[in-house]
């Protein structure tokens, strides 16, 4: 029995977002659309290659900066930048006799992908992953069709009739390709948006993430022509903006840290407990803290002032076990640009005294140090005249990103510290961007904190993040350890964009607080804070936390 297959699949929650994406189709023999904001040189070329009406078009594909390369029939090649590293092989390839270039493809960091019937060119920075898929297609005699580059750094292969492989893509993508190898449907190509966005094209039938899409808008207006292939105009993203940020809730979680400590062999007086009054964020929402055993609210001694659950137990006992509950609706945060002509909601400033407390040195920010000074200025990181918030911030991390490595664990923890010996972890990273940020004026804090994953045996799922104050725009998210660990991803697939996955315990940094010994400060809130009063030996002291989360 034959059976026909047609699949349409919009993914969108909350409003459609309707931001402009210029992007080019080519469909049939040599026939192609490009939209408005393309490049104009590349309408001419695909135009006149049309008008031979001999060679067919095969693929257009844009480097992140903007440059473009068309390949026709006969291995035909025309280019915006004859300088390309990957026009030299290319160049190379069009004078093999056997050869047959099916398509080029850019990753976001770099990388080029070029498709050569059986074979394969890669370089710049191509995902392991996908360089291995690639070759074990080729080794078993598979002819591949093409890649496409998420700006996560995810990816897809497409080879043979009906070959599908990807990694780290949405799931309504995979549910879409998945699909489609079952019901022996071709998927002829996939296209990503440089904000995440995708297409899928079939031969018959078509998917996509965004309904608001101009693209998918003209797929959809001519259900009897889809086109072959599609390929997105990168913005090329200075960080002048203008940017808004698109804020939804992703999930609704309760999470429980508990805490066991004991000091069998002392003679304890007394416990003092501090556990966070886990704050509303942008990150997110009604929050809600319980702690026990019970105690009171107080206020650290900070200029930030963060408010504090205290516990003093004075019972004689040698144990303690304590739990912290945080019930809250976790937010994702987006930063895209703002479309000429769009209205966005105004943003309020901050307050002249938020803007002191978040622009000061303190003692984990130590950016007022000498060193860290010189630091700035060896690195070209003094802000322009003229330089938006979001402008500088963009440089800001672009840089750390590509000067800095991850190290854990590490001795380096402090700005001065971390810029000084070039890593650190997600602590010392973050607190660097951060103390960057405020060295040039811009309000910026840090958010300690643990993922929304309950623990696996010794990770304890711990993390720190950053953000700051774009005037504008709003506080926008920062993961500056994943920017710097990702090689593979996007240039800026960290910087603005938050998957609502994580809780923040407190805001910012060094919370000072009374302790036995007089005034105590800690540097970040990821758990709880526990002294004890007494004497004796205390040999045989323990300390254990265990971290679940539940998702409503």
């Amino acid at each position: 029995m034959k059976q026909s297959f047609l699949f349409f699949c919009a993914v969108w929650i909350g409003c459609i977002d309707v931001r402009a994406e210029a992007f080019f189709t080519l469909g049939g023999f040599n026939g192609y659309y490009g939209s408005g904001g393309v490049p104009p040189d590349a309408f001419h070329k695909l135009g006149e290659v049309q008008k031979g009406n001999t060679a067919e078009l095969k693929c257009i594909a844009f480097t992140p900066s903007g440059d473009w390369v068309i390949l026709f029939g006969g291995n035909g090649i025309w280019t915006s930048n004859a300088n390309l590293p990957v026009i030299k092989k290319l160049d190379e390839l069009q004078k093999e006799p056997n050869s047959d270039v099916r398509s080029v493809a850019f990753a976001a960091n770099g990388a080029f992908t070029i498709m050569d019937g059986g074979g394969f060119w890669a370089e710049g920075g191509t995902p392991e992953g996908a360089f291995n898929k690639m070759a074990e297609i080729g080794k078993h005699g598979g002819k591949l069709r093409s890649i496409a580059y998420a700006p996560s750094g995810g990816w897809v292969i497409l080879f043979d009739k009906h070959g599908v492989f990807y990694r780290g893509i949405p799931k309504e993508l995979k549910e879409a390709l998945d699909e489609a190898v079952k019901n022996r449907v071709t998927v002829q190509c996939v296209a990503f948006t440089a904000f995440g966005d995708w297409i899928c094209l079939t031969n018959n039938g078509w998917s996509t993430s965004n309904l608001g899409l101009d693209a998918s808008k003209l797929i959809g207006a001519h259900p009897n022509d889809s086109p072959k292939w599609l390929a997105f105009v990168p913005p090329g993203d200075d960080g002048k903006g203008p940017y808004r940020l698109i804020t939804k809730p992703t999930q609704h979680v309760v999470a429980t840290l508990t805490t066991d400590a004991a000091h069998p062999d002392a003679k304890v007086d007394e416990w003092m407990l501090y556990a966070p009054q886990v704050p509303n964020l942008p990150c997110q929402k009604d929050v809600k803290t319980t702690f026990a055993p019970a105690g009171t609210v107080v206020h650290e001694e900070s200029p930030l002032k963060r408010p504090l659950i205290l516990t003093r137990i004075a019972d004689g006992r040698k144990d303690i076990h304590a739990v912290l509950t945080i019930e809250a609706t976790l937010m994702s945060r987006q930063l895209i640009r703002v479309v000429p002509g769009e209205t966005t909601p105004p943003v309020k400033d901050l307050s002249p005294e938020t803007v002191m407390n978040l622009t000061r040195p303190s003692k984990g920010m130590d950016f007022d140090s000498k060193a860290f000074q010189g630091w700035v200025n060896r690195s070209g990181l003094k802000r322009k005249e003229g330089e938006s918030d979001m402008a500088f911030a963009h440089r800001g991390f672009a840089y750390i990103k590509h000067h800095f490595t991850y190290q854990w664990p590490t001795p380096n923890h402090t700005p001065t510290e971390t810029c000084t010996g070039g890593c650190s972890d997600c602590g010392g990273l973050s607190a660097t961007f951060v103390s960057l940020m405020r060295a040039n004026g811009v309000p910026a804090r840090l958010l300690g904190g643990r993922w929304a994953v309950s623990q696996d045996g010794a990770d304890i799922r711990s993390h720190v993040k950053a953000e700051f104050f774009a005037q504008g725009v709003g506080w926008a998210p920062v993961d500056m350890s994943a920017g710097v660990g990702d090689t593979n991803g996007a240039e800026f697939a960290h910087f603005g964009h938050d998957g609502g996955d994580f809780i923040a315990f407190a805001n910012a940094e060094d919370c000072v607080m009374d302790s036995f010994d007089g005034k105590a400060t800690i540097g970040l809130f990821q758990g709880i804070a526990c002294w004890w009063h007494g004497s004796g030996p205390d040999k045989n002291s323990s300390f254990k936390e265990m971290w679940t989360v539940r998702k409503r």
